[in-house]
């Protein structure tokens, strides 16, 4: 009989493994093909400018500072450039997918790192309910198909969260006492267990598998910062705050081997950020350090400018409130498992060998799940951390706090499987309707384009572009642009050449003939748009108007729309 009720629960069990296996994989697939083929929103955030900056890499190898539009110095350290540049040689200029290949990469990779570590930790089928609902936010629906670097950001600081996390369990070594009292159980190992190097280890033992998590560790953060520069101090401070916790010392950080580690990790950066001072030193000090770096925190510039250092306070609540919201309906979840997990139970556990008679009746309810209870804790504690972190500055965006999103959907997997009971159905039916719910609102949102600064505006740059590269490739010329503003239309053509009156003018004494792409000014500017025609009357020329776009007013800064000029040289100019 205990043979038939063993093999019923691991029938169960498979069953549930497939069951949010196919979840997971069509949850991907709805993302990325409702994305890719849905409205174009390149010209969203500042999407134009990492754009800007492929291009720009390709067509003058200016890889280390690359400029947008042949004038504007980058803002953001070059890695995210570097992983999109193949995929914009071999798929075009005017490929939107090459240009967000790594964002798409790495929510792909994100995902599969949830699977892995949540099969490791809750067992089976809760990986994938956990990847599940992470594709199932509105915020890795978003970052996922994004020409902007959080994305890939978000997966190196996922990998090194599970690389120190595992390290620093695997370096506990409680006394005998500790272990009797914690009553924990090790458990067969699984292929998880070897892919993780799982398993805490023996007193006096080495684990080579440590030193290798603690390479992969430092790699990820040295990866951080060349994606984003500071936010990787979040993974390099996260092994403080849960070293005594986990391996019950503080001294554990040194399995890390920080002594070699902090040095390597921060060379690559370091090497980035001399570069920059060699060739733009103005840049560095007045961009990335006032406007970037301090300004952003202190608010005087990014998105609090004026606001002082009082917008810490006034703004205090953003980062949680954007933290409930892009992550719905799972946040709920997740802050239900954090408080499973800290809050104080009676008995039943120990205190990582550093207890007394008050710690087997007033511990976290953690401990008394053992080595599990130790990953969830660190989850709980890297979600806190970074909501904490990046609420201490002025300039606060949702986008910011991505990298809290997969150790959050572990715990939202985990705390609904405590809701829930051992009911098999309940726990696959809801999450199923919700995430086909949420998947379902946000196709329709962006079909629809909600919150779309103008709606059919992405769909009017790709027409644009796609009929100017036509005319363009019909008939090879020089290309000049003037007036074209933040948008992402001449590195979509493969150009990024200043746009200044000075090369404008060298043009019409350079070329006989040649292609120029201007941008409109939209109905609400304050002062009237570059008159093409008249221009190049009074420089001996002729313009002809090839191309219009259709009107797309966003702001003042913006063109509200794009002409495509033929120009040609009067006879005997």
């Amino acid at each position: 009989m205990n043979g038939i009720v063993a093999a019923s629960d691991a029938d169960r069990g498979a069953t549930g493994v497939r069951w949010w296996a196919i979840m997971l994989g069509a949850a991907l697939a709805v993302v990325l093909v409702a994305r890719v083929l849905g409205p174009s929103d390149v010209h969203h955030q500042t999407q134009p400018k990492t754009i800007s900056y492929t291009t720009d890499m390709l067509v003058h190898g200016r890889w280390v500072l690359p400029l947008e539009r042949g004038m504007l110095p980058a803002t953001k350290p070059p890695l995210y450039n570097w992983v999109a540049a193949p995929f914009v040689r071999v798929m075009g200029f005017d490929s939107t997918l090459a240009h967000k290949m790594p964002s798409v990469l790495s929510l792909i990779a994100c995902a599969a790192v949830v699977v892995c570590l949540g099969e490791r930790v809750l067992g089976r089928g809760v990986g994938f309910l956990a990847a599940t609902m992470l594709v199932a936010t509105y915020a890795m629906y978003k970052l996922g198909y994004l020409a902007r670097p959080d994305m890939l950001l978000t997966l190196w600081l996922t990998i090194a969260w599970l690389a120190a996390t595992r390290v620093l369990v695997g370096c506990h070594q409680p006394s005998a006492v500790s272990r009797e009292r914690e009553g924990v159980r090790r458990q067969a190992p699984s292929v998880w267990d070897d892919a993780l190097g799982a398993g805490s280890e023996a007193p006096g033992t080495r684990n080579p598998k440590l030193g290798t998590l603690a390479v992969l560790f430092w790699l990820a953060v040295a990866l951080a910062w060349l994606t984003k520069g500071p936010p990787a101090l979040a993974a390099m401070l996260f092994p403080f705050l849960i070293a005594r916790p986990l391996a019950g010392r503080l001294g554990a950080v040194h399995c890390l081997r920080w002594w070699w580690g902090v040095p390597l990790s921060l060379l690559p950066f370091a090497a980035w950020v001399v570069a920059v001072y060699v060739t733009h030193p103005d840049h560095l000090v007045r961009t990335l350090w006032e406007d970037e770096l301090y300004g952003r925190v202190m608010g005087t510039q990014g998105e609090a400018p004026e606001a002082g250092p009082l917008a810490w306070i006034t703004t205090s609540l953003h980062m949680p409130a954007y933290f409930l919201l892009r992550a719905a309906p799972w946040s709920v979840l997740t802050i239900l498992a954090v408080v499973l997990l800290w809050r104080r139970a009676k008995g039943g556990g120990g205190d990582g060998g550093h207890g007394n008679d008050r710690g087997r009746s007033a511990i976290r309810a953690w401990r008394a799940h053992g080595e599990h209870g130790a990953w969830l804790h660190a989850a709980a504690t890297w979600v806190v951390l970074i909501v904490v972190l990046f609420s201490l500055s002025a300039g606060k965006r949702a986008d910011y706090i991505a990298a809290a999103y997969p150790p959050a959907m572990l715990l939202a997997a985990w705390g609904w499987m405590q809701v829930t009971g051992p009911s098999d159905r309940i726990r696959r039916v809801i999450p199923s309707i919700t995430a086909a719910g949420a998947m379902a609102l946000l196709v329709l949102g962006g079909g629809l384009e909600w919150g779309a600064p103008v709606k059919g505006a992405g769909r009017a740059y790709e027409s644009f572009i796609r009929d100017a590269k036509e005319t363009l490739d019909a008939q090879p010329l020089p290309l000049v642009f003037t007036s074209t503003g933040g948008s992402h239309v001449q590195a979509f053509l493969g150009s990024s050449a200043p746009e200044t009156a000075e090369s404008l003018h060298a043009a019409f004494h350079r070329h006989e003939r040649f292609w120029l792409i201007a941008g409109d000014r939209p109905r609400t500017a304050q002062r009237e748009g570059f008159d093409v025609p008249s221009y190049a009357s009074r420089r001996g020329a002729r313009a002809t108007l090839v191309r219009r776009s259709t009107e797309l007013p966003r702001t003042p800064d913006w063109p509200g729309g794009f002409t495509l000029w033929r120009v040609d040289r009067n006879p005997g100019n």
